[in-house]
């Protein structure tokens, strides 16, 4: 039946109200899609450097993240997120370097001292890195093999010289509402360094 004037006015109003719901939303579902595309950057890179069974374990892990869902802790001890260990010592400064998304959170948030120094490839996915001093001057080789295995650990790792961003770990934050490991920061410096891969840490002092 033909609608009345007042009845195709109140359906019109229904309709705009839907589409204007529905465009109010818009932004915060793109918002959303896009950290989920940063997570999931981020594991490509990861990935691309994983070698051992240990690194592919942490990224299934990863993988098992969803949006929305809480992550919720495994009562199995045999599932328990590996110790986190240095890769290196340099001068005195123990070098760790996060092998996945919540790695990266755990070595940030969980291990890391708030004055540590947290180092990440500048405006690309890639691996948080932190270097413990203990107190210690930090010297600048330190610095700088820190700052080549976060841009080997990262999608920039194939250029000759790589941007690296490092400050403070009280300087960095979690993204809210963000999967594990994505986070901003400020106070930062940068170095400009070599890639620096595993092979290359043989010539350095080992981890103790």
């Amino acid at each position: 039946p033909a609608l009345s004037p007042v009845e195709n006015a109140q359906e019109y109003f229904r309709r705009y109200a839907k589409a204007r719901d529905a465009a109010r939303q818009v932004p915060a579902l793109l918002a959303a899609l896009d950290l989920e595309q940063a997570y999931l950057d981020h594991i490509a890179v990861l990935l691309e450097t994983a070698t051992t069974v240990e690194d592919l374990r942490a990224l299934a892990a990863d993988l098992s993240w969803r949006p929305g869902v809480p992550t919720t802790p495994t009562k199995k001890k045999s599932a328990r997120p590996a110790p986190l260990r240095p890769v290196v010592e340099v001068d005195g400064c123990a070098i760790y370097v996060g092998r996945s998304n919540q790695q990266n959170a755990r070595l940030t948030f969980d291990l890391a001292g708030p004055d540590d120094l947290w180092f990440h490839a500048r405006g690309v996915p890639g691996a948080h890195v932190v270097l413990r001093a203990g107190g210690r001057p930090v010297t600048p080789r330190a610095l700088t093999v820190a700052a080549g295995l976060a841009a080997y650990y990262s999608q920039a790792r194939g250029e000759s010289r790589v941007a690296v961003d490092y400050t403070l770990r009280k300087h960095v934050r979690r993204l809210p509402d963000a999967p594990p490991g994505l986070v901003t920061y400020s106070g930062e410096k940068t170095l400009l360094v070599r890639p620096l891969a595993p092979d290359d840490l043989q010539a350095l002092s080992p981890a103790s």
